[in-house]
């Protein structure tokens, strides 16, 4: 008989054959079209430690979730955050598919007034 604390869920298995599955790639697209060639080191650099930073906290807060929400709570609460996530980038990101770098830059560039 298999304790329940050997078994291992089909979400961890996927979370570690597939990494990134969700908005995790994002900030990669984003970096090779929005940054110019002068800032792409520093701003690269920003958005990856950013995206680090949410995969650990994930991992640091997946145990205590588990144990407050259940497991399928812990999942729910997790699906829930990447379907605002890919509402957010559907409504505010802009299309950039067919765009030459400078007409992608005027996208998220303010101008001032």
């Amino acid at each position: 008989m298999v304790k329940n604390e050997s078994r291992i869920s089909i979400g961890d298995i996927h979370r570690k054959i597939i990494p990134n599955p969700g908005l995790g790639p994002l900030p990669n697209t984003l970096n090779a079209e929005i940054y110019p060639a002068e800032s792409k080191t520093l701003s690269s650099s920003a958005a990856f430690g950013f995206s680090w930073l949410g995969g650990f906290a994930v991992t640091l807060l997946k145990p205590p979730m588990d144990h407050a929400l259940g497991v399928y709570g812990t999942y729910y609460f997790y699906a829930c955050a990447c379907a605002l996530g890919a509402i957010f980038v559907a409504v505010f990101v802009p299309e950039t598919r067919g765009k030459k770098p400078e007409e992608i830059r005027k996208l998220f560039v303010r101008e001032e007034k």
